[in-house]
C-alpha cells in the first residue's frame, strides 16, 4: 500500500483528468442548479454558461476561450505542482495565477459596445 508523500504521485493519473474537467463540470453543475431553481428542465439551453458571462462583459470569443484554458491549465498546474513541490510553493503560484486571471476576467480585450456592433454587421458570430 503507498502511503505519505509517494501518495499524491501515485494518484496523479486520477487527479489530473479530474482536474482538467474541473471548469467545464463547474459549469454543468452550475447550470443545472440555476435551470433547477428557476423550475425549468435541467435540459433546457439558455445563455447563462461562463462562456456566455464573458462574451456579455465584451471578452472576444477567442479570447473568452482562452481564459477557460487558462483556469483549466491554472487548477490542472496546481494539482501537479503539488505533487513534486512544496504545498507553500504551489499554493503561491496558485495565488499569483488566480490574481493574474482574476485581472484579465475584469479586463475585457472588447468594448461591450464594441462586440455589440461587431455582432450586428455579423463580422462576429
Amino acid at each position: 500500500m503507498v502511503a505519505g508523500p509517494a501518495l499524491l504521485p501515485t494518484l496523479l493519473p486520477l487527479i489530473i483528468p479530474l482536474a482538467v474537467m474541473a471548469i467545464p463540470l463547474i459549469d454543468l453543475v452550475m447550470a443545472v442548479i440555476r435551470r433547477t431553481r428557476a423550475g425549468k428542465n435541467p435540459f433546457s439551453p439558455d445563455k447563462q454558461h461562463l462562456h456566455h458571462r464573458l462574451l456579455e462583459m465584451g471578452h472576444s470569443q477567442i479570447r473568452a476561450a482562452f481564459l477557460m484554458y487558462a483556469w483549466t491549465g491554472l487548477i490542472a498546474g496546481t494539482a501537479v505542482a503539488v505533487a513534486f513541490i512544496p504545498f507553500v510553493y504551489a499554493a503561491i503560484g496558485f495565488v499569483i495565477g488566480l490574481g493574474i486571471l482574476i485581472w484579465a476576467v475584469k479586463r475585457p480585450s472588447v468594448s461591450k459596445a464594441t462586440s455589440t456592433d461587431l455582432m450586428r454587421t455579423g463580422a462576429v458570430r
